[in-house]
């Protein structure tokens, strides 16, 4: 069975905006009702929703008892040295995992060993495009050795930035940071070869781009295949 799904999407419970200029004039990232969204989705064939709102789930549960909702987020996390923010995509979650995931987020590596250990589909949101001053270099290649997955196209961000990361994601090799980085990284970080990336969308217009993979037919498992090797691209043009 194939699947597609919007893997980006707020409602209006992502009330505080990550942008600094809506947030400077107290405008959320959306103002779109969950059913609405829903609706919408499904009527351009979407055969999976969900919403990613910022740490919060309330537009999911909203929908929850509709068919093929799954419940997802987008996670504010720090790196601990400096409190530099970065912002991971999750789904297929449950209520209990997005209180553990609240209460691991205030550091990126526990963060991150929590949605590990627990199987959870994660992707790191527009790697490149930078949520405060503090965001380095550096920065950057923690995130390769600590994830997998990246999103490289997002409907509010240029595309350059997604043509960019795609770029240097295709052409990376695991030695060099193996050899470089604490052992304890290395077993699950020295795969940097193996990235997936995917193509999702933020913006207002849903499915203007949107992921499609194979996934079996329990819908519990629908969200971590969707972003599986096999995950595709796609756009509103597309049939």
């Amino acid at each position: 069975m194939t699947a597609r799904a919007d893997l980006h999407l707020h409602s209006r419970h992502s009330a505080r905006s990550a942008e600094w200029l809506l947030r400077r004039f107290d405008v959320p990232d959306s103002c779109s009702e969950p059913r609405a969204l829903y609706d919408r989705l499904r009527a351009r064939g979407m055969d999976f929703v969900t919403l990613t709102d910022h740490n919060e789930i309330g537009g999911c549960l909203e929908i929850a008892d509709l068919p093929g909702v799954f419940l997802s987020e987008e996670v504010t996390a720090y790196f601990p040295e400096d409190r530099a923010k970065i912002h991971i995509l999750v789904w297929g979650i449950t209520e209990a995992q997005h209180r553990e995931i609240g209460g691991a987020r205030q550091n990126l590596f526990d963060l991150q060993r929590l949605l590990a250990e627990q199987g959870i589909a994660h992707a790191v949101a527009h790697p490149l495009y930078r949520l405060d001053s503090l965001f380095s270099t550096s920065h950057l290649e923690q995130l390769i050795l600590l994830f997998r997955h990246f999103e490289v196209v997002n409907g509010l961000r240029h595309h350059q930035l997604g043509d960019t990361l795609r770029f240097a994601l295709e052409r990376l090799t695991p030695d060099p940071y193996a050899r470089s980085e604490p052992a304890e990284w290395r077993a699950d970080t020295a795969k940097a070869s193996c990235l997936v990336c995917l193509l999702v969308w933020s913006g207002p217009l849903s499915r203007a781009v949107w992921s499609s993979g194979s996934v079996p037919r329990a819908r519990g498992a629908a969200s971590g295949r969707l972003v599986g090797r096999r995950s595709q691209m796609g756009c509103g043009k597309c049939p």
